[in-house]
C-alpha cells in the first residue's frame, strides 16, 4: 500500500539508485536527473549505454513513483511511468546555464541508445541533466522535445527578499517615528505658546487690576 503523500514541492534531496562509485569503472559518474519537481541521483559509468541508463532510471522511478511523476504543480500535471524502455524513449538534456535555469535545456542527441555510451556524449560527473519521455518513433534529428523541470525556490533570492522587506519595514518604522517626534515637537511648541499666551494674559489682567487699584 502506498504511503499517503503530502502536497508535493520541488524536491530538495535527490533519490539514488543505490549504486556505488565502484560500479564498472573507477571514474563513475554522479548524475543529477531532473523531471518536474523530482531529482534522481544516479551513479553510472561513462561506459554505460543510454539504454542501460534509461533502464536504471525507470527502475528507480517505478519503485518510488508508482502513481507517476509530478511534472508541474500549477496547473497540476502528472506523467505516468513507462513499464519499460520498450514503451517509451527517454530523451536527455543538459542545462544551458547552471546559474540561470530559466535558460532551459539543450537536447543530447542520441542516435542509437543501445550503442551510444554516456562518455561519448559528454556526460561528466556531478552535472545536472533533465529527462523526458517521448514516443518510440522519436527522431532526435527531426523532432523537438520539451524538458519540464521545476526548480526549488532560490534560497539566496528568498533571503535577499526577506532582507529587503525588513529594510523596508525599518524605513517605514523610522519614518513613522520621525513623524511622531515631529508631531510631538509641534504639539509641545503649541502648548508652550499657549502657556506663554496664558501667562501674558494673566500679567495683563494683573496690570489692569493694579491700574484700577491705583485709580481708586
Amino acid at each position: 500500500m502506498a504511503e499517503p503523500q503530502s502536497e508535493p514541492q520541488p524536491e530538495q534531496q535527490p533519490l539514488t539508485n543505490g549504486h556505488t562509485h565502484s560500479d564498472d569503472t573507477p571514474t563513475a559518474l554522479s548524475l543529477m536527473l531532473k523531471h518536474g519537481i523530482h531529482t534522481i541521483l544516479l551513479f553510472a559509468s561513462p561506459q554505460w549505454t543510454f539504454s542501460r541508463l534509461s533502464s536504471e532510471l525507470l527502475s528507480v522511478l517505478r519503485e518510488r513513483y508508482p502513481d507517476g511523476l509530478t511534472t508541474a504543480l500549477e496547473p497540476r500535471k502528472t506523467t505516468p511511468i513507462p513499464a519499460s524502455i520498450d514503451e517509451k524513449t527517454i530523451v536527455y538534456g543538459i542545462i544551458k546555464d547552471r546559474e540561470d535555469p530559466s535558460q532551459g535545456w539543450d537536447e543530447i542527441v542520441v542516435e542509437n541508445p543501445d550503442q551510444n555510451k554516456l562518455g561519448q556524449k559528454g556526460f561528466v560527473n556531478e552535472t545536472v541533466y533533465a529527462f523526458a519521455f517521448a514516443d518510440k518513433d522519436f527522431n532526435p534529428r527531426m523532432d523537438d522535445i520539451e524538458f519540464e523541470v521545476e526548480f526549488p525556490p532560490d534560497d539566496e533570492a528568498e533571503e535577499e527578499e526577506r532582507h529587503r522587506q525588513r529594510r523596508q519595514q525599518q524605513r517605514e518604522l523610522h519614518e513613522w517615528e520621525l513623524e511622531r517626534i515631529r508631531r510631538e515637537e509641534e504639539d509641545g511648541v503649541r502648548q508652550e505658546d499657549a502657556r506663554l499666551e496664558t501667562q501674558r494674559e494673566r500679567q495683563r489682567q494683573r496690570r489692569r487690576r493694579h491700574g484700577l487699584d491705583e485709580d481708586e
